[in-house]
């Protein structure tokens, strides 16, 4: 392949293949190559009042803030979000390797097999059937038999005979009423009365042994039936043309005559085939499991149609029997009836289904009942039987069981556990669950203990064999049929719905706890402890969306896209999220559900920013942050978001102060033991700071001075936007009263020592926030007493205008040199153990200042560099760096 020398030989479309293929640092190395430099980065964008503004996207910080748009005369209402919380801490060495399990995870054992009652211990109901056979065989002996001579002398007409002096040819015979000699028999088997088929195979079986084989031409129809039907034999597979029986041979067909059909064609299928036996004088019966009054009137006229169910006549209905359509809603009244009864069973065969319905009144709830059933829009009908399709379907059929009679609930429960007691014990324990939870009074207490250490187990098994396919299936049929209020009520049921999730975690997706369970309950079974690891992530804005990024995503160097929040480490596998939005009128709730994110899937996105959104908490067991809506505080002029964060700007007689909000967190405080050139008072320790606080990007000017104080004593006067100096500490206090008295509000004070180091620092560990080298391009020091042996370079004997080197990652400018800033507290030696929000000894005799200076050697300038001068000091080489908000300044007691 010839090589490309030029740029015009690559498209940008060559570069998102490179991208794509072999990732982003690839892509920046190979773009360097090819001649494409990088566009200069977006200025960070500044919002006057209250307009809301678009993060910036991928580039370098800008060396110095841009200035100011004049204020438009319109201006939408805006909303920021910042970190106003952030506690974290580390597992503690002791914590034992499950990781938090609760203790019924180690309490028993788990179980080998779904153990099935052995063949022939368990002795189930027998099915119901539509109509007694005491009642419904001599129906069929009449309709499809014939008067014949028997073998047994007529007495009392050969006794007449006699008396009358008739001869006898031969003896007077005894007439009986039996079984025609030839009978035809058609049945039908659509999908649509499946409920039934058993029924039909029933009677075939009874009628065969009956009669006999012989004679009885059994046939099963396929298809619809029309002018001309297909048949087949029983036990074979091809088909043949329907013979029309003789005029003397009887017909029974067993059907529903298509009116289970929505289709037009079957209906009027059966139509063209009644009237077709009609024209043959074909005398046909139809056993129907559907009210005769829903067949058409020209139907009825051809055949013979007799209801098929425990309250029919087993003739043609009388003339004041119930309409089509009463006898439809009635049914479908039944319906919902028989739904309700159902709803505590996984499944419901055709046997149970008839049984349950026979605990409605015959009246109610009629053969057409079970028909609607297997065909409603809230079941799904498999070869076996039905069970409620979806979660809303079987809360809305619970809800009618609980509204049933106390004796019906406890004839229901037990049909159901007789019915099934031949069933698997992973089938049977779970609907115990369901009865138990739907009619308590109904299960027995010894029972009930079985089915609760059932659980137990199966919870644990399900949580050691994560592999077993067919268990976990079990595991998310049985929690897909579960509610919120289950979960949160039930420990083990919590973990079995979290157990579920783990694919849905595996594949990084989001995954919501139900209504009502705490995540203490589900944090073990969502992850599993082995893989967890700490990992360093990165909370940041891209567009209106708050994402959790890896802490490494870089390219090449570069600052990833977006508006950074804060960083945090992952340590628990995951996060919890919660969203609370803002009550209105149509939701006066304002919290959110929790929703899982794990660790080991990222990047995610959090939340969604939008104006309902009133704050978002991320919480684990060693983690709790808050991200929090903010408005433009009345102190300031400006309020907005840029590539380095939340920012806003306060203004004083024409002088100018931009802030950065610094978000609480935890670093280490002063310097490792190898850090080279390090001091003695460096003793590093962790430092949780739980409050966000704003600072000031550059250090305070000579311009702000002159407009707040009306003087300026600066020593280096050649611009007004050098920092400005030779002010004492006590001076700076005079300073913040003046300001606090002209800008209503504004909590103005100096940062404490480990505010100040945490801002510096932002987030790295080296000796710098640049890294491990020092030159004077990046820092105003003494350039010819270099850091660690590095090269020297440029003394400026001065200092710089604030913002004229390059800024930290959180957009602060000259922490290292130029001027010392003074801080709030009292120097002290560093405590060894962790602290939270430290304020410095109460008392002494020095101020601490941090930062080094123009005048100072290179080790001064590093990010632990500790220095102390008195309060009434002042010098060309101290100046300092407002802070605001929460936070309290240290008195002015001196020591002794």
């Amino acid at each position: 392949m010839k090589p490309l020398h030029t740029r015009s030989a690559v498209s940008r479309a060559d570069l998102l293949r490179i991208r794509a293929e072999h990732g982003v640092q690839a892509l920046e190395l190979a773009a360097v190559a090819l001649g494409y430099e990088r566009r200069a980065a977006p200025q960070a964008v500044v919002v006057s009042a209250d307009a809301l503004v678009t993060p910036v996207g991928f580039g370098l910080a800008s060396v110095g803030p841009p200035p100011l748009p004049e204020r438009p005369a319109a201006l939408p209402t805006a909303r920021f979000f910042h970190v106003t919380e952030h506690r974290q801490s580390e597992p503690s060495p002791e914590q034992s390797a499950p990781d938090g399990a609760p203790d019924w995870v180690a309490a028993g054992p788990a179980l080998s097999e779904d153990r099935s009652p052995l063949p022939g211990s368990v002795r189930l109901p027998a099915a119901p059937a539509l109509t007694r056979w005491s009642r419904l065989w001599p129906f069929l002996r009449r309709a499809l038999g014939q008067s014949m001579v028997s073998q047994q002398p007529d007495l009392q007409r050969l006794v007449e005979r006699l008396t009358r002096g008739e001869a006898l040819p031969r003896i007077p015979r005894q007439r009986r009423h039996g079984w025609s000699s030839r009978i035809a028999l058609l049945v039908d088997y659509p999908s649509r009365t499946q409920t039934f088929h058993a029924d039909f195979n029933q009677l075939c079986g009874a009628l065969e042994k009956r009669h006999g084989s012989l004679g009885l031409e059994r046939r099963i129809l396929v298809g619809e039936p029309g002018r001309q039907p297909l048949v087949r034999r029983p036990l074979r597979g091809a088909t043949e043309r329907w013979q029309m029986p003789a005029a003397t041979t009887p017909l029974l067909i067993l059907s529903d005559l298509g009116l289970l059909d929505n289709a037009p064609e079957t209906q009027l299928g059966w139509k063209r085939f009644a009237a077709r036996l009609r024209s043959a004088a074909c005398p046909a019966l139809v056993l129907c499991p559907v009210p005769v009054a829903l067949h058409p009137r020209s139907v009825q006229r051809s055949v013979e149609i007799v209801e098929w169910d425990r309250h029919s006549l087993l003739r043609r209905p009388p003339a004041d029997a119930l309409s089509a359509q009463a006898a439809t809603a009635r049914s479908a009244a039944a319906v919902d009836r028989l739904l309700g009864l159902l709803a505590p069973a996984l499944f419901v065969e055709p046997p149970l289904l008839r049984a349950l319905r026979h605990l409605l009144p015959a009246g109610e709830a009629d053969v057409l009942a079970e028909a609607m059933l297997w065909q409603h829009p809230d079941v799904i009908a498999g070869a076996q039987g039905v069970q409620l399709a979806g979660k809303a379907a079987l809360t809305r059929h619970e809800k009618t069981f609980a509204g049933l009679a106390p004796d019906v609930q406890g004839a229901a429960v037990a049909l159901i556990l007789a019915h099934h007691a031949g069933l698997p014990e992973s089938v049977r324990r779970r609907e115990i669950l369901a009865c138990k939870r739907l009619a308590p009074q109904a299960v027995a207490a010894d029972v009930w203990r079985e089915t609760e250490d059932w659980l137990h187990a199966f919870a644990r098994t399900a949580l050691q064999r994560p592999q077993a396919l067919a268990l976990q299936q079990c595991v998310r049929r049985h929690v897909d049929r579960q509610s919120a209020e289950v979960f949160a009520a039930d420990d083990v049921q919590a973990a079995l719905w979290a157990l579920a999730q783990r694919a849905r975690v595996a594949r990084g997706e989001a995954v919501e706890l139900p209504a009502g369970v705490r995540p203490e309950q589900v944090r073990f079974f969502l992850d599993p402890p082995s893989e967890r690891r700490p990992i360093a992530c990165t909370l940041r804005q891209r567009g209106a969306e708050l994402c959790l990024e890896a802490l490494d995503a870089k390219v090449g160097g570069w600052p990833p896209a977006g508006s950074p929040y804060t960083d945090l480490t992952l340590v628990d596998g995951g996060v919890f999220v919660r969203v609370r939005r803002l009550p209105t009128a149509s939701a006066p709730a304002a919290g959110g559900a929790s929703v899982y994110l794990a660790a080991s899937a990222l990047p995610h996105r959090v939340a969604v920013l939008t104006r309902e959104v009133e704050r978002v908490e991320l919480h684990a067991p060693h983690l709790a942050l808050t991200v929090a809506a903010i408005e433009r505080p009345r102190w300031a002029r400006a309020l907005g978001r840029d590539a380095c964060g939340l920012f806003s700007e306060i203004e004083v007689g024409g002088g100018r102060q931009r802030f950065r909000w610094i978000a609480p967190g935890r670093f280490l405080m002063g310097s490792p033991a190898d850090e080279p050139e390090r001091h003695d008072d460096e003793a590093q320790h962790e430092v949780t700071l739980s409050r966000g606080y704003w600072l000031a990007d550059t250090a305070c000017t000579q311009a702000f001075w002159q407009a707040v104080m009306g003087e300026n004593p600066s020593e280096f006067k050649d611009d007004a936007h050098n920092p400005v100096e030779q002010v004492s500490w006590e001076d700076v206090q005079r300073f913040i009263g003046e300001l606090q008295r002209r800008v209503a509000g504004l909590a103005v004070r100096l940062p404490s020592e480990a505010e100040w180091e945490y801002a510096c620092r932002a987030g790295t560990t080296t000796p710098f926030s640049f890294g491990d080298e020092l030159t004077p391009e990046r820092v105003s020091y003494d350039g010819r007493a270099p850091y660690a042996g590095g090269a020297k370079g440029l003394y400026r004997q001065k200092t710089v205008t604030v913002a004229s080197l390059p800024a930290n990652a959180w957009g602060l400018y000259e922490m290292h040199g130029n001027v010392y800033e003074w801080c709030a507290d009292w120097y002290g030696a560093y405590p060894s153990e962790p602290q939270t929000d430290p304020q410095g000894p109460p008392s002494g005799d020095s101020r601490v200042v941090r930062g080094g200076s123009w005048l100072y050697d290179g080790r001064d300038v590093r990010s632990a560099d500790r220095d102390r001068i008195e309060p009434g000091l002042r010098g060309q080489i101290v100046g300092f760096r407002l802070a605001l908000g929460p936070g309290e300044q240290v008195g002015h007691r001196r020591s002794r």
